[in-house]
């Protein structure tokens, strides 16, 4: 289906490339640049390019899990990595224990988690068209604090 990487022009040749090897058009250009260099010079391209890569991916990746928190805390407390993961932890597991018994568990210009009870509904199933019965089931609920929304709607 393709033709041979040779007979195509250096921007098909990375647009194609980019496809196969499901990866953005500029990383292939710089290893397409690759062609024109020695070997040393081809290591350190190489090297820049996935330090680029790594950079790229870190800052467009917006979303934070645990291991960024305790990073963050870590870093702005002096703890080591160990402890700040086992506090955020701790965190996370007194939240999901204390919801699951029915607590509400407010923390203050954050929000607040509860279990809502849904009640049984009747659904149906979209191939068949059968009537099922859904059950009554817990649900968590999280709403966010004035101070929250207040912060998100400032950005």
């Amino acid at each position: 289906a393709f033709a041979p990487l040779r007979a195509l022009s250096q921007k098909t040749m990375v647009a194609r490339s980019a496809v196969l090897f499901k990866t953005q058009p500029r990383y292939m250009s710089s290893i397409f640049n690759f062609m024109d260099y020695s070997e040393e010079e081809t290591n350190t391209k190489e090297a820049n390019i996935k330090e680029t890569m790594t950079e790229e991916k870190n800052t467009r990746d917006d979303n934070l899990n645990r291991t960024h928190f305790a990073q963050m805390i870590a870093e702005e407390h002096d703890l080591s990595y160990a402890k700040s993961i086992r506090i955020v932890d701790s965190v996370f597991d007194t939240i999901v224990e204390s919801v699951a018994e029915g607590k509400k568990v407010s923390v203050s210009n954050f929000g607040r988690f509860e279990t809502k009870l849904w009640k049984e509904t009747v659904g149906r199933n979209p191939k068949t068209g059968q009537v099922l019965n859904i059950p009554a089931r817990k649900r968590v609920k999280f709403s966010a604090s004035k101070a929250f929304k207040d912060a998100v709607n400032e950005h």
